[in-house]
């Protein structure tokens, strides 16, 4: 059996891309590491007691759904960052830098792909791309702001599931066939649930599959 290395090969650009960009993001947004909590976050985060996470259990779990008008996804990363490190905000900002670093990973991602299908193979436009994305300040409040997490949380299942979408109709237009592109195409709809149960503001997936199509 000969074992095809492309896929492997074609992620190697990716690794001092994902260390760039966490820098970069650390080195803007490590002022916020200690920032309190502050309007909607004592609602929602200190004074919420179904996301108060002592143990990992059915009963908490099916707590934290109990919390009505609340977004699930985004109530459970919250339980546990509570779980792991009680009320210290340091840990919640941390979560919410990771999350701003992987989507801008997936924005070099979904860009590197996209000029590919374009006949243009230009990794650094990519990259300078995922850069203007990652430092531009309308973000500052979903990264900042700890309970707009909720924000960031849609827009990395967004493109979760964009690009897991474009990966499956790549190999549908190369004639591939298999069980890997429905795969794809499940975790599509699952990240885009996923996205959806973290901010409603994900149900203009749809569309956006619709436009890149076009």
């Amino acid at each position: 059996m000969r074992i095809n290395f492309s896929g492997i090969r074609d992620f190697r650009p990716t690794f001092p891309v994902t260390i760039i960009l966490a820098f970069i993001a650390f080195l803007i947004y490590a002022n916020a590491l200690q920032a309190p909590f502050v309007f909607d976050d004592l609602l929602n985060i200190t004074l919420n007691h179904h996301i108060r996470l002592n143990a990992i259990t059915a009963d908490s779990i099916t707590n934290i759904l109990d919390n009505p008008g609340h977004r699930f996804v985004a109530d459970l990363t919250m339980a546990l960052n509570y779980y792991f490190h009680g009320q210290n905000v340091m840990g919640f900002h941390m979560v919410n830098i990771i999350i701003h670093i992987i989507t801008a990973l997936l924005v070099f991602r979904i860009g590197r792909e996209t000029l590919r299908l374009c006949g243009r193979k230009n990794d650094l436009s990519a990259f300078l791309a995922a850069v203007l994305w990652l430092v531009n300040p309308v973000h500052t409040q979903s990264v900042t702001y700890t309970v707009q997490r909720m924000n960031s949380l849609a827009a990395m299942f967004f493109l979760l599931a964009l690009f897991c979408y474009i990966q499956a109709r790549i190999r549908t237009l190369d004639g591939r066939k298999g069980i890997y592109i429905f795969v794809l195409y499940l975790l599509c709809l699952i990240n885009a649930l996923l996205g959806l149960a973290s901010k409603e503001n994900a149900a203009a997936l749809p569309l956006m599959l619709l436009l890149y199509e076009w």
